[in-house]
């Protein structure tokens, strides 16, 4: 007769390995999607402070402060000279204080940095003798990813649950003709 612990460890087998490869796609293909809107969006904000960063210098270059500095409203910018400030932003509601902390060692550098519960991205250049942070609240954009991220963890789970009810099935189906044969071959011994 057939050894059925032979089946149920090949049928055992069988789904494990089903569901590592469909895992596995699933998670390569999740950390892809992930890294790729990562980037969408840091780029996307890094493009909104430079293009801030290129309306503010043609207004520094003109040299006349009867024009006020425009800015985005998303956006807060702090412009220093020689250490005095020239212009910020003001009741901006995110510091403590009314200057943010400036990274002097992070010059000419777009980064994320996070303060009073907050994330931020920000642009710190100097052009000629100013010194220009721009700085854009971020904390939208850190709560689509985390969304994201839970979105992809539940799509997994369900992928999961399908794939070994999937894989049961057709381990079953794969294993009739070899049961049948098995079966056949003792009939003559």
């Amino acid at each position: 007769m057939i050894n059925k612990k032979v089946f149920n460890k090949t049928k055992s087998s069988l789904i494990k390995i089903n569901i590592g490869v469909v895992l596995s796609f699933l998670i390569l293909f999740s950390i892809f999607i992930y890294t790729y809107f990562k980037g969408v969006t840091y780029k996307s904000i890094d493009n909104k402070l430079n293009n801030e960063l290129e309306s503010i210098a043609i207004q520094l270059t003109r040299q006349s402060m009867v024009y006020p500095v425009t800015k985005y409203p998303s956006n807060m910018i702090y412009i220093y000279k020689r250490d005095r400030v020239m212009y910020y932003t003001p009741q901006n509601g995110y510091f403590s204080d009314v200057l943010p902390n400036r990274y002097t060692n992070k010059l000419n550098d777009i980064f994320t940095f996070s303060e009073n519960g907050y994330t931020f991205r920000e642009l710190n250049v100097e052009i000629d003798e100013y010194q220009i942070q721009i700085i854009r609240n971020i904390d939208s954009e850190i709560s689509s990813l985390r969304q994201l991220i839970f979105v992809f963890i539940i799509g997994i789970l369900i992928s999961l649950i399908i794939t070994y009810y999937l894989a049961v099935y057709l381990t079953k189906k794969a294993l009739i003709p070899i049961e049948t044969a098995w079966n056949n071959q003792a009939k003559f011994i």
